[in-house]
């Protein structure tokens, strides 16, 4: 006798797109149809359909109470109705050529006492060499842990696993559906950038762990704000994207604002200290003129990045005329002319007064580096800075500027000038870089400079962000004489919690706090505290944004030390500064 072979091959639906048909009473039966290689008989999808329906509808409540009762019911059931399925399909239907049969319907059983339990019964005749039926072989796979470790992957595979929102990959992915049925159906949608303003420093002065905890309440936060089948997904770092469908603009912006001012008002408490956190936020209509999602993204990006520029704690909506917004193409210009500047010393600096409201003081200036373009014109650094920033350029642009500042000073001790006090903005990078740091000490034993001379600017955000590499770069220079100011003080929201630890000598009042002073009493308040606590401290204060006498008088009455803005003096190139 010649052995014929039987094969199984079988096609199923994943689980997880069945419905569960009593979720309150923890039962649920779905069922998918496979197809197999011969169809059932009509005759065997009657019996099937009645025994199913008697179940479901008769034996099911009866006996819902009752976990193991309704467990034994369905595995008795499938048994029966696949055998008699198979006897009227090949008592009427077998053909030759036909070397398999199989019912196969996963069956999902949710109970207390069995949990999650996924079966997949299969059926398969015994056949002899006159193509008649001996008997049928019936097969149990308990396929429970299998699906779950499938499950599992896939859900791995898109979604971010701290957060459980769904990765920057099916955020693509789901970009490129809803921009497909915006280009079909002309409806359409909205989408969000949205970046942290303040998470860096809960991250450095918190740790690891509570950052990550902030995270997690911020998804949550978003989630709760937003509608049912809004998208919201963690791209990275802490940055979320929003897909809002079938959204207009308007109604994007209103929404935007609610998740804005829904971060603003959050308190974000770690061992028993509050941390206020903002978001900058871009918002881009997707209606189908778009090409992918990677244009989208970008342009989301760009809009967040200006957000962030204005101020941060705002929404900027993009638009393909806003100069202010950079696309990738004139990135990497940029990138182009900040290498070939560097390369070909193509920069030049800019000092402004920074004048002493009373009293005779040592002379100080402000030192603001320009970029010269082809043509000789001058690039405000608003143009190229943003680049420099997001192409780690700035440590360069800094030791560039220190290296001509202490040529500056070298020159005027050869001609026994009066030295003034000079002061050089340092970006975040370098203050947090060890090697910037021993390139600025080699730089003042190069030149041998009086660094009593020298006073470095850092902005509150910049010395915040990374509190422990500015303290030990202030430290090191402070052992060389060196001064420092803590420029654009009161922007950020945890200002005087870290002046205590700071050892700086200038205070410079961020701007928007002195130009509507006059007129303004919480901006006069304000400025008003911080000089109180300056004063307590043995630190001076520097206003800027002094655009006229007026602004100047007050800073007078208040008692403010210095002065800095165009009602006082314009910057001017650095060779031309009259030394006496």
């Amino acid at each position: 006798m010649t052995k014929k072979q039987i094969n199984t091959s079988s096609v199923f639906k994943s689980w997880h797109n069945c419905q569960l048909a009593d979720p309150s009473q923890e039962k649920a039966f779905c069922a998918s149809r496979i197809d197999a290689d011969i169809k059932l008989s009509r005759f065997g999808y009657l019996v099937a359909i009645v025994l199913y329906s008697a179940f479901y509808f008769v034996i099911l409540p009866i006996i819902a109470t009752d976990s193991y009762a309704a467990f034994a019911t369905i595995y008795y059931i499938i048994v029966i109705s696949s055998i008699l399925s198979a006897a009227f399909t090949f008592s009427e239907h077998y053909r030759p050529h036909a070397k398999l049969f199989a019912l196969a319907q996963a069956i999902i059983i949710t109970s207390g006492v069995f949990a999650i339990m996924l079966i997949l019964p299969t059926i398969a005749p015994i056949i002899d060499l006159d193509n008649s039926i001996l008997g049928t072989v019936i097969v149990f796979r308990d396929i429970t842990q299998a699906r779950n470790t499938s499950a599992q992957l896939d859900w791995q595979a898109k979604h971010d696993h701290l957060t459980g929102l769904i990765n920057r990959r099916e955020f693509e992915n789901q970009l490129d559906i809803h921009l497909a049925n915006a280009k079909k159906n002309q409806q359409p949608h909205c989408m969000m950038y949205l970046d942290l303003d303040q998470f860096k420093i809960v991250n450095d002065t918190c740790g690891h762990a509570a950052g990550d905890d902030l995270l997690r309440q911020i998804s949550v936060l978003l989630q709760d704000d937003l509608r049912q089948g809004d998208i919201l997904a963690r791209i990275g770092g802490d940055e979320f994207c929003i897909l809002l469908p079938l959204c207009p603009i308007e109604k994007g912006l209103i929404i935007a604002n609610t998740l804005r001012q829904g971060i603003l008002d959050h308190r974000f408490v770690h061992e028993n200290k509050p941390y206020v956190l903002s978001a900058s936020i871009g918002l881009i209509e997707i209606n189908g003129h778009e090409k992918n999602h990677a244009e989208i993204l970008s342009a989301a990006d760009s809009a967040c990045y200006v957000a962030k520029s204005n101020g941060r704690n705002r929404v900027h909506v993009h638009n393909f005329q806003d100069s202010n917004e950079i696309n990738p193409q004139e990135e990497m210009q940029w990138f182009t002319r900040l290498q070939s500047a560097l390369e070909d010393d193509q920069f030049v600096l800019y000092a402004q007064q920074i004048a002493a409201i009373s009293g005779d003081k040592t002379p100080h200036y402000e030192v603001l580096v320009r970029m010269l373009d082809k043509d000789g014109s001058i690039i405000p650094p608003n143009n190229f800075i943003p680049a420099a920033e997001r192409f780690n350029l700035m440590q360069r642009i800094d030791r560039w500027v220190l290296t001509n500042v202490c040529e500056f000073i070298a020159s005027l001790q050869k001609s026994n000038k009066t030295l003034p006090i000079i002061s050089v903005n340092l970006s975040g990078t370098s203050i947090g870089d060890e090697q910037f740091l021993q390139i600025v000490l080699n730089l003042f034993d190069q030149y041998k400079t009086p660094c009593q001379n020298i006073c470095f600017e850092i902005t509150e955000t910049a010395a915040i962000s990374s509190i422990h590499e500015a303290l030990r770069f202030m430290k090191e220079m402070k052992k060389r004489n060196c001064l420092f100011s803590l420029d654009d003080f009161g922007s950020g929201l945890s200002s005087f919690a870290y002046l205590k630890d700071m050892p700086v000598d200038y205070l410079k009042i961020d701007g928007h706090f002195i130009k509507n002073i006059t007129h303004d009493a919480v901006d006069k308040a304000f400025v008003q505290s911080i000089h109180q606590i300056a004063r307590v401290m043995k630190i001076q204060t520097v206003a800027e944004f002094v655009e006229n006498d007026n602004i100047l008088n007050v800073l007078k009455d208040i008692g403010i030390d210095y002065a800095q803005g165009y009602g006082i003096s314009k910057p001017h190139p650095l060779k031309d500064l009259n030394v006496k």
